[in-house]
């Protein structure tokens, strides 16, 4: 059975970060967990054909919807006047492992520049996704409803 985490908790930027790059949760987070798979997948992703990538993305999607079903049970209801976000945190966290595992294979590859202006995105992600977690928490943001994910 996967912990539940406390009400009204979120990883932090830097905890979301480090599960991205493979390093074990400090915590018993199953959105730290979710975000370590969602990394792996990108790395094994990344050296699939494009025409059998679907079954990978399949799975991501399973545990970005994992994220979100988390994320609705665990923090407060938004107010109802509260504005929609267009993305899910699962998306989000999504996004910051494939930037994650894109920035590893250009910097293996020796792409300084192309390292960079990957990593500058996502570090402005990371930073959007701390913003909007604070605002979620608070109950001044809402996020969008996606269907469950089979």
């Amino acid at each position: 059975m996967t912990p539940r985490p406390a009400q009204g908790t979120l990883p932090d930027r830097e905890a979301l970060l480090a599960a991205c790059r493979g390093w074990p949760p400090t915590t018993d987070s199953p959105i730290l967990a979710a975000a370590v798979e969602l990394a792996e997948l990108h790395e094994i992703r990344m050296s699939r054909p494009d025409g059998e990538a679907w079954q990978i993305d399949r799975a991501r999607l399973r545990w970005s919807a994992a994220i979100d079903h988390l994320v609705a049970s665990t923090t407060p209801a938004p107010s109802p006047e509260a504005p929609l976000h267009t993305e899910t945190l699962g998306q989000i966290i999504d996004r910051i492992a494939q930037l994650t595992a894109l920035a590893f294979a250009m910097l293996i590859d020796g792409l300084e520049l192309a390292f960079h202006d990957i990593h500058t995105q996502l570090n402005d992600l990371a930073k959007g996704y701390e913003d909007l977690a604070a605002e979620v928490l608070a109950g001044t943001r809402r996020l969008p409803v996606r269907a469950p994910s089979r």
